[in-house]
C-alpha cells in the first residue's frame, strides 16, 4: 500500500538532452508507506481531499511501512555521485508527501551500468575512465528526483482493489477523482 491506497511496484525514467549527455536515469520503487492525508500528486493535496474516500478496511495493525528505491543510470559517475543520486531520490519521495518515520525501513540503492575497460597488463586495473565532474551532475539529480516522484505515483495509479489476510482491504485510487482534483488545482493542461 502507499498512502493507504493499494499500490506496489512503480517505474519511471528520464532521458537527458544531448547537451546534457543524453544519459538515462531509471527508477524502480516498491512502495509500502505513507499516511493518506500526506499524499501529494503534482503538488495537489490529493490525500487531504480524499481523506474520507476509499478508506481501507484494516483488521490487523500494520507497522510504519517502508519503501525500496532503485536508481539506475548509464552515466559515467563515481561512487560519490551515485550516493548523491540516492540522496536525491529522497527528494522525489518527499514531493509525494512522505515525511518518513523513525521506524520505517527505507532502502535506496543507486548504480551505474557503465562498462569499464580493463588493463591487459594489470589485472583489476580499469583504464580509459572519464567520469562526470561534480559540476556536470545537476541534470542527473533533477532526473532522479522527477523519476522517483513519478515512479511512486505510478505505483499508486496501477494499484487495484485487494482483500488480504484477516479481511484487510485496500482500494485502488479513483483515477477520475484524481483528474478532477488536478483540474481543480489547475495542474492539467
Amino acid at each position: 500500500t502507499c498512502y493507504d491506497f493499494k499500490a506496489g511496484i512503480g517505474t519511471a525514467s528520464r532521458v537527458l538532452s544531448p547537451e546534457k549527455g543524453g544519459y538515462t536515469v531509471g527508477v524502480l520503487v516498491q512502495t509500502n508507506h505513507g499516511n493518506r492525508e500526506d499524499l501529494l500528486i503534482a503538488g495537489v493535496p490529493v490525500g487531504k481531499e480524499m481523506n474520507r474516500e476509499q478508506l481501507p478496511i484494516i483488521n490487523e495493525k500494520e507497522g510504519d511501512g517502508s519503501i525500496l528505491i532503485v536508481v539506475a543510470t548509464d552515466a559515467p559517475v563515481t561512487t560519490e555521485i551515485l550516493q548523491a543520486m540516492a540522496k536525491r531520490a529522497t527528494f522525489g519521495l518527499a514531493r509525494t508527501g512522505s515525511q518518513g518515520s523513525p521506524f520505517s525501513g527505507d532502502v535506496i540503492l543507486a548504480f551505474s551500468t557503465l562498462q569499464f575497460e580493463w588493463s591487459e597488463d594489470e589485472p583489476y586495473k580499469r583504464v580509459n575512465l572519464e567520469y562526470l565532474g561534480q559540476y556536470e551532475t545537476g541534470a542527473l539529480y533533477s532526473a532522479t528526483i522527477q523519476a522517483t516522484e513519478e515512479a511512486i505515483i505510478n505505483s499508486i495509479v496501477a494499484g487495484k482493489e485487494m482483500t488480504g489476510i484477516y479481511g484487510t482491504t485496500f482500494y485502488g485510487i479513483d483515477h477520475d477523482r484524481v483528474k478532477e482534483l488536478l483540474n481543480k488545482y489547475h495542474r492539467l493542461r
